[in-house]
């Protein structure tokens, strides 16, 4: 449509045409602009119509059934963004040995999300195989941070059965559960006889723990023989550092493990411990006594006001009633016998 006035009219084959006043148009379908107009349209992959919904629970991190395996050699490329329970992460660890993600050579991501809204990064995305290692063969992919979810350009694989993996930990099916194991806490001390928890023998994955001795890992360094092993570990850095304590409570190794918030919960992706009879050591967190005193101090000010608004609104409600009454008829008193006395316009 022009955006000049056609003066004088007698074009466009009619007498009186119509024409556009004004130089901005919508960006066409899949593109857009900071005003969606043009100009400075720009492709968005983050558009519905430019990605297409990977939809399958099989590619789960925590899937390990390969009854029916994934093959993505068959996978269209280009934008996909994940929608089904398997979760819409990438995982960023390396599921080893393959046989995961319901496939037997899984692919996972050798890299980092993007953390900018809007911005894209280029990646590594690495196939597990149990004889060829972490990264043997790997694919070039992008990744784009659309702000409340994340999609993926993903290339097909060049071998079958390999498939692309996604995770989201705080899904029932994507992590185990420690459960009653008193041995765990930081209070429990080893006695002579008693035997120690081996996580030599833990199977590397997500973990969510559940002990009435406490569901958070400790903080602070413990001795040996707490927590119902030898050596035990703790977190020693806000990078998820895990650090195994010594007989002189030193830091001996450390170890990197994952640690996510799922809200009512937490969840720890805890790898196999290098030394035999080392155990993850947890505790109930204490809640901080400024945070304590503040509740308390915020619920006394809301009493306190409470009580002065009921103390304000029932003197205003007493004032108004009083203004309110009318006083009594006039009602002459009679003394003695005798008649009120009367006016003279009352006697006319």
């Amino acid at each position: 449509m022009p955006t000049s006035c056609p003066k004088n009219g007698f074009k466009c084959g009619t007498m009186e045409p119509v024409w556009l006043n004004g130089k901005e148009l919508p960006c066409r379908p899949g593109y857009t602009s900071k005003n969606g107009f043009t100009p400075g349209c720009k492709y968005e992959p983050c558009l519905p119509e430019n990605h297409k919904p990977l939809n399958n629970w099989r590619r789960s991190f925590g899937n390990n059934n390969t009854d029916i395996t994934l093959c993505d050699s068959f996978l269209d490329p280009g934008w996909y963004k994940p929608i089904s329970k398997a979760g819409n992460i990438m995982p960023t660890t390396c599921p080893k040995d393959g046989f995961r993600c319901g496939t037997i050579e899984p692919v996972w991501l050798n890299g980092t999300l993007p953390s900018i809204v809007n911005s894209t990064v280029n990646a590594t995305a690495c196939v597990s195989s149990f004889n060829r290692g972490c990264c043997s063969p790997y694919y070039d992919i992008q990744i784009r941070n659309c702000g409340k979810f994340n999609i993926y350009k993903l290339t097909n694989t060049k071998a079958c059965p390999q498939g692309y993996c996604f995770v989201d930990p705080c899904h029932p099916s994507n992590y185990q559960i420690l459960s009653g194991q008193v041995k765990r806490s930081s209070n429990y001390t080893l006695s002579k006889n008693d035997l120690p928890i081996d996580d030599s023998t833990l199977t590397t994955n997500w973990y969510r723990i559940k002990s009435k001795t406490g569901n958070d890992i400790v903080m602070t360094q413990q001795p040996i023989n707490q927590c119902g092993s030898l050596p035990n570990t703790f977190i020693k850095t806000v990078d998820r550092k895990v650090c195994m304590s010594d007989v002189n409570n030193f830091c001996q190794v450390e170890t990197t493990i994952k640690v996510r918030n799922c809200g009512n919960f937490t969840v720890y992706y805890l790898p196999t411990t290098t030394t035999k009879n080392a155990a993850y050591c947890f505790e109930q967190h204490d809640i901080p006594w400024i945070v304590v005193v503040s509740v308390l101090a915020v619920v006394i000010i809301l009493f306190i006001a409470i009580f002065f608004i009921k103390q304000f609104t029932k003197r205003t409600k007493r004032d108004s009633t009083v203004e309110n009454e009318k006083p009594p008829p006039y009602t002459p008193k009679i003394e003695h016998g005798m008649p009120p006395l009367q006016h003279k316009h009352d006697q006319q």
